[in-house]
């Protein structure tokens, strides 16, 4: 997956077939979310 690419619900199940058990998954699924930036103030609530 490219950084800064939206995916999909679609992409990511696809893209969770590779990994065999949920540990793998779940571990996935975190990497994923530490690519993300930081939501600016101005977005808060």
């Amino acid at each position: 997956m490219e950084l800064g690419k939206d995916i999909t619900a679609e992409d990511l199940l696809e893209q969770l077939d590779f990994f065999g058990g949920w540990e793998e998954k779940y571990g996935y699924i975190i990497d994923l979310g530490k690519l993300l930036t930081t939501l600016p103030k101005a977005d808060y609530n």
